[in-house]
């Protein structure tokens, strides 16, 4: 009896589940030297430059698109339709929950009221700005959140994503009550609150579009003081510089830009210019966010999982969209479609990718760190994922925050993410 006992231990610690239950639970890791990046540091090829700074830029403007225009080439000119169409993009769900109580039509007037189509002109003269406070891209102009459930507090459907300072926007449209400015940043286009946004002209904007010198920001946030005024940086963020000084956007009483020169102090969480693209760069800056609470569309000083993706990638350089979904159809030649395949397949040509590359399933996307036992592993920043109850139904287990795991993670439908998986984009 001991025998068979003994074997059928030996038989359960060498079954993959046994060796993924050693260091994850559900598979989400816990093993704590897989929390540590030195664990998935390439050591032979890891600092090796994948591509240089002018690859890197002919990539980018691969993956330009409506969304994520040329803002360069943005026009001086634009039609009152294409604007209206811009605006109108967001189309409203009247299945919604503001402040616990269900969206009113009353409400859905008021915004609408508010979005100030009637006052588009028949043509516009766009107008430039820099956003001087983080602050929130809305699809409405509106602070309100909105929910698909009435007892929700995370994720504001209304909430686009959050906006650092120094970022460089276009001005389409204000609102009727001019507390928010329609705009088109480098990957987004939405509504932003006004009194974050400083108004500048053409050739001073465009040194925050093009800046000859900037410093990039490495760590997951960086809070800066100068002259009684305050600013909060999430990594990836590029600050524009001049000499040994940091040009940081101010708003005057005017609400034009004022530019308030600090001292630059680089190290651990601002870096001079872009880091190299290397692999081993990726994987540290994606740890820096490893336990870091889910922030949907930015909120909570955080990351959702496509801006946890963007915000790694841009600080060496590569500008990525801003939702998964574009993230996946972006150009770069690169891209492996995974439809067509499954099992070990499918297995097989994940453990093969390169390091730091994303993989896709619908609605998510996340980091590849690498194989363990031929068991691949990733960084992602995750609302939630399935786990089975006594009655064999999937239900769904709240996380919130940046994790390591394994593909073995289940979602809701019971399905594991390897099976979910769409495609993987390497971005090189």
């Amino acid at each position: 009896m001991q025998k068979i006992l003994v074997i059928l231990m030996l038989l359960f610690l060498f079954n993959g589940n046994m060796v993924l239950a050693a260091g994850a639970k559900d598979g989400v890791a816990v093993d704590q030297e897989l929390l540590k990046p030195a664990a998935w540091l390439d050591k032979q090829n890891g600092d090796v430059i994948i591509m240089d700074s002018q690859e890197i830029n002919a990539m980018n403007k691969l993956m330009l698109s409506d969304k994520m225009p040329d803002l360069q080439s943005y026009p001086v000119y634009i039609s009152g339709e294409k604007i209206k169409n811009l605006i109108q993009e967001y189309e409203f769900d009247s299945d919604l929950y503001v402040n616990g109580k269900q969206l009113t039509s009353g409400q859905i007037a008021a915004l609408t009221a508010d979005c100030n189509l009637a006052a588009v002109a028949q043509e516009t003269k766009v107008k430039y700005g820099i956003v001087a406070q983080r602050t929130n891209l809305r699809s409405l102009p509106t602070g309100l959140k909105a929910f698909s459930e009435p007892g929700d507090n995370e994720f504001d459907v209304w909430q686009e994503t959050a906006v650092d300072p120094a970022e460089p926007v276009i001005i389409l449209h204000f609102s009727k009550s001019k507390e928010y400015v329609y705009i088109q940043m480098r990957n987004y286009r939405g509504w932003l609150p006004a009194k974050a946004v400083a108004l500048a002209d053409r050739d001073t904007w465009l040194k925050y579009v093009f800046p000859g010198k900037f410093a990039i920001v490495t760590g997951k946030l960086l809070r800066l003081n100068e002259n009684n005024a305050k600013w909060a940086f999430q990594m990836g963020s590029r600050i524009p510089t001049e000499g040994k000084r940091l040009l940081l956007p101010a708003r005057d009483a005017n609400g034009n830009l004022k530019i308030v020169k600090s001292s630059v102090s680089y190290g651990d969480v601002l870096h001079d210019g872009y880091l190299p693209y290397t692999t081993n760069n990726l994987i540290k800056q994606a740890f820096r966010f490893l336990g870091n609470p889910y922030g949907w569309g930015g909120l909570q000083e955080s990351v959702d999982c496509s801006s946890f993706l963007a915000d790694v990638y841009r600080t060496v350089g590569v500008e990525l969209p801003r939702n998964a979904d574009e993230q996946e159809e972006a150009y770069t030649g690169t891209a492996m479609d995974f439809s067509a395949y499954g099992g070990n397949e499918k297995l097989n040509l994940v453990n093969n990718l390169p390091i730091g590359s994303a993989l896709f399933m619908p609605n998510h996307v996340m980091l590849y760190l690498g194989s363990k036992k031929d068991r691949p592993y990733i960084i992602h920043a995750l609302g939630s994922y399935g786990a089975r109850t006594e009655s064999g139904e999937y239900q769904r287990v709240p996380i919130m925050k940046v994790i390591v795991s394994d593909l073995s993670l289940k979602t809701r439908r019971g399905n594991s993410f390897l099976e979910e998986l769409s495609s993987a984009q390497s971005y090189r």
